[in-house]
């Protein structure tokens, strides 16, 4: 079974999508999520990446993240449709802090060292299921 899964943070976002859009990918992960401007510029939706996307999905939005991105948001809808993978799609958002804070952020702050330690967890977690669930079905 396929076990690789992609981690991205920002414009990663993107390649995680696209990556997960070509089916070579067990999962993907994305946190402060800025696809949807790099889509853009090349005249591109990215609701309609998020549609030939074969894999689940962990997304973790934060403050300042576009709408499209945040739970409830156009790209989560898209996600939840997908057969065999809208319901393994996961979403947590940060909303008391900034994008950039996983990569950025100052751990000295006690709530970014704990929402970096957070996203670390639910994305170990996320992982880990998915790969599980891989080698039942394999």
């Amino acid at each position: 079974p396929n076990q690789t899964a992609l981690l991205g943070f920002c414009w990663g976002h993107w390649v995680v999508f696209h990556e997960s859009a070509r089916g070579k990918v067990a999962a993907g992960a994305s946190f402060h999520p800025s696809g949807a401007r790099l889509e853009a510029c090349f005249g591109r939706k990215i609701e309609d990446l998020a549609a030939k996307i074969t894999c689940p999905q962990l997304m973790g939005p934060c403050k300042g993240d576009l709408p499209s991105c945040q739970e409830g948001g156009s790209i989560q809808q898209v996600l939840s449709k997908l057969p065999g993978v809208g319901d393994l799609c996961e979403f947590h958002s940060y909303k008391d802090l900034f994008h950039g804070f996983i990569t950025q952020g100052d751990i000295g702050d006690e709530a970014v060292r704990l929402g970096i330690d957070d996203a670390m967890q639910k994305t170990d977690s996320f992982f880990q299921k998915i790969f599980a669930a891989n080698k039942k079905t394999s």
